[in-house]
């Protein structure tokens, strides 16, 4: 116990915590025991020790965690990332696969075939150096069934009268007359035809040539041109003015049951190049020639029916009073 003191306060008295309050009190040695909140340093060195350690550990336990999870993460996407990776290698090395395989049969087929290959390849070179002169060719004889053509056509269009004077520039070439231009015109044409007669120059000489014998009076002549045009042309239309042709070639040399039906079958082809009012009038005209008047009238009657604004509309009313007259 400690000594009383005079003055007012507390005192500590023992070590169990018992307090004593003052002399003074009214009832003196009173001892209120309690328990004191206040620690010793060793316990309070021991409470901060473990404190030390419990934070250690959750921080632990904390950093523990977040490492498993962020493992976890890195895990599933890392895994992801090399099932991506992996199927994409699996592609790329199922198209060098497929290309290595593919390469390696066309090796092995190009191998096998070599040969049939390098008959081809020259059958190819072969052929293409054929279609190459073959068309070379072809430009080479248009070129010059043109150029001759065209010496024929100049021929044709010569000047008709008497030769420059003495002194003053020629002008060109010429011809005395008519007939004489004819007779040469007929001479270049039958040379052009002669030289290139499938090309289309010379199936036009030829044409030319025909109607410049049936002008200068050779009927036979003409026709023959005129046959030979239609084999070579046909349905064309230099065709089909050879036919025209040849039934007024025919009608010129006395044979009229020939040229009559020839001109019958040229004025049913109304969808054709040639004019039927034309034909009609030819054909009315050759059964006059004939001695067949029945049939001239009612030919020419058909054309100013059938077509009344046609040209020959007038020559036909002109055919028709001559026949009423006599």
């Amino acid at each position: 116990m400690c000594a009383p003191d005079r003055t007012r306060h507390w005192c500590k008295s023992r070590a169990d915590g018992a307090i004593a309050r003052p002399r003074d009190c009214s009832l003196a040695w009173v001892i209120t025991p309690f328990k004191t909140n206040r620690r010793s340093p060793a316990q309070e060195h021991h409470s901060q020790v473990r404190r030390f350690f419990d934070e250690t550990i959750i921080q632990n336990y904390v950093c523990s965690e977040l490492q498993t999870c962020v493992c976890r993460w890195e895990d599933r996407h890392t895994s992801r990332y090399n099932r991506t990776a992996m199927k994409r290698t699996e592609r790329h090395h199922l198209k060098e696969n497929e290309l290595r395989t593919f390469a390696r049969h066309a090796r092995e087929t190009v191998d096998s075939r070599r040969r049939e290959s390098t008959v081809l390849i020259v059958l190819l070179v072969v052929v293409g150096a054929i279609a190459a002169g073959y068309f070379g060719w072809r430009e080479h004889v248009r070129t010059k069934a043109h150029a001759l053509l065209a010496e024929a056509m100049t021929v044709q269009d010569a000047r008709i009268g008497p030769p420059p004077a003495p002194g003053t520039p020629a002008a060109g070439l010429y011809f005395p007359t008519e007939r004489e231009r004819w007779q040469a015109a007929l001479t270049k044409f039958k040379i052009a035809a002669d030289a290139y007669p499938s090309s289309d120059a010379g199936i036009y000489a030829r044409y030319q040539e025909a109607a410049l014998s049936l002008a200068l009076g050779s009927p036979t002549g003409a026709a023959a041109a005129y046959q030979r045009v239609i084999a070579g042309n046909g349905d064309g239309f230099y065709g089909q003015m050879a036919r025209l042709g040849l039934a007024e070639a025919q009608a010129r040399a006395g044979q009229y049951d020939q040229a009559i039906n020839a001109f019958k079958e040229l004025a049913q082809r109304k969808d054709g190049p040639l004019p039927v009012d034309g034909i009609l009038m030819q054909l009315g005209r050759t059964y006059l020639e004939a001695g067949k008047r029945a049939d001239a009238q009612q030919t020419f009657n058909r054309l100013v029916e059938e077509y009344p604004e046609s040209p020959f509309t007038a020559d036909a009313k002109r055919e028709l009073d001559t026949l009423k007259k006599t």
